[in-house]
């Protein structure tokens, strides 16, 4: 059995999360690249600035996005979400890409998060910055604390947008909650959480964050189904996935929790992605602790990862395990992050490590080198549940 190719793409520092793009007339990868390095050196000497970078099938690196405008003074992008043909009020029929800000202004101190939206203009050639999401007047850099510790960000094509907050250490409560967001617990600072932006009905700029979810044991990434009718969420910390089922109309909360679909996965999740073809690929660090003491002090230890396939089974409500790289990928020691495939091969981001690398896989023979069993699902749901609309509909 080979093992698949692995090749390094160069980059900015700590690329974190992926997503496609159109871009020159084709499909591109879009990364969001910051450093966290405590003593940073050239040619990354602030640490808390920054960027986009694009990169074409072929070309062997990522190239910064053009802008249209100078970068934000504050940008340290941890997630980012990809909206190719967005139906959002006054926003419509543009490509997005709407993107965590970890720290937006006043230093690791401050209580609070933000989420920038740009316009990825393929036909300009530019990156436009849009604005924050739900800055009002009166805020002056758009931090919200109800996006203290932001991490995961997924968006739908209407404009809503969910977020997660992740917490350092496992939840000691494990019972997941649904809230509504106008409440007074939806309002309330939580960590472990995930978090909605409901857009106003005429810009979708503007509008109100509110908690749907809480105690999610490390919540971390998010995806939405490709007929967004269903979120997944990774609980990092439990080593397990998520399902939730939206509201039909746009915007507002979470209509129920489908638990956990799929448990006992070999590492510790953090980034997940849906590419259109319905497949939901996992990707996260087999020991947080290198991970952590990166975080905290910018050492550098080796940190293995894996990556999942899996598929969604609404008939069974519970995902089903396809593909698993885990020991094909032990040369891959800076902190896999995210995984998205593109053509016949797919592209792991790290934390800890400049470059995203290339996994190429053999046309005829990608079974993985370590596949395992699918593990036992234990449901969180009614013994017969209502199925979830149509998972059919194009992203």
């Amino acid at each position: 059995m080979t093992t698949p190719t692995l090749r390094t793409l160069a980059s900015g520092p700590g690329p974190e999360d992926l997503d496609l793009i159109e871009w020159k007339g084709r499909t591109a990868l879009l990364a969001a690249t910051y450093s966290r390095a405590r003593f940073p050196k050239e040619p990354h000497p602030k640490p808390r600035v920054g960027a986009l970078e694009i990169h074409l099938p072929g070309e062997d690196r990522f190239k910064p996005a053009p802008m249209a405008a100078l970068p934000l003074e504050h940008f340290a992008p941890v997630g980012l979400s990809v909206v190719r043909n967005s139906q959002a009020p006054g926003l419509e029929g543009k490509q997005l890409a709407y993107v965590t800000n970890a720290y937006p202004g006043q230093g690791l101190l401050a209580k609070g998060g933000s989420v920038e939206v740009f316009e990825v203009d393929d036909e300009a050639g530019l990156v436009k910055h849009l604005g924050t999401l739900g800055m009002r007047h009166e805020e002056c850099d758009g931090r919200s604390e109800l996006l203290h510790k932001i991490n995961g960000i997924t968006a739908s094509r209407d404009g809503t947008v969910y977020a997660t907050t992740f917490g350092t250490f496992p939840s000691r409560s494990g019972e997941t909650l649904l809230i509504e967001p106008t409440s007074p617990a939806g309002q309330k600072r939580t960590i472990n959480s995930i978090v909605c932006f409901t857009p106003n009905k005429d810009d979708a700029t503007k509008g109100s964050w509110g908690v749907v979810a809480s105690g999610i044991n490390g919540a971390n990434g998010l995806a939405l189904s490709p007929g967004q009718t269903l979120l997944y969420c990774n609980a990092y910390h439990g080593q397990q996935i998520l399902a939730f089922e939206r509201n039909e109309q746009p915007g507002g909360g979470l209509k129920k929790y489908h638990g956990v679909v799929y448990r006992g996965l070999p590492f510790r999740p953090d980034n997940l992605k849906c590419p259109p073809n319905g497949e939901l690929w996992c990707t996260g660090q087999r020991s947080p602790v290198p991970t952590f003491l990166h975080l905290l002090s910018g050492a550098r230890l080796p940190s293995r990862g894996g990556v999942a396939k899996l598929h969604w089974d609404a008939g069974q409500l519970k995902l089903r395990h396809d593909a698993e790289w885990l020991k094909d990928l032990d040369g891959d020691t800076h902190a896999p992050s995210v995984a998205l495939p593109l053509g016949d091969a797919f592209y792991l981001g790290h934390i800890m490590h400049s470059g995203v690398t290339e996994v190429r896989l053999h046309p005829k023979k990608q079974a993985p080198v370590h596949a395992a069993s699918p593990p036992a699902v234990t449901m969180n749901a009614p013994a017969n549940p209502a199925k979830p609309q149509s998972e059919q509909a194009a992203r």
